[in-house]
């Protein structure tokens, strides 16, 4: 999987190879420093997980752009 870490959380999401995102993961370390509890799916996380998802993926992105 590919992650990107902010001051507050860890988000990790696997994709299959037509880049659907098949598996994620999100931790608040704040509130949970260990990583006890995945809170990817919660609903109040829903906006969170978009906006972390679409910053990991221009990431991901410019670095294949940089490649060529």
């Amino acid at each position: 999987g590919d992650s990107i870490h902010t001051d507050r959380y860890l988000y990790t999401e696997w994709r299959n190879d037509s880049g659907k995102i098949t598996a994620s993961m999100l931790y608040d370390h704040d509130r949970d420093p260990e990583e006890n509890f995945n809170i990817a799916k919660n609903p109040e996380n829903r906006a969170l997980v978009k906006k972390l998802s679409y910053t990991l993926k221009n990431h991901i992105d410019s670095l294949a752009t940089d490649k060529h």
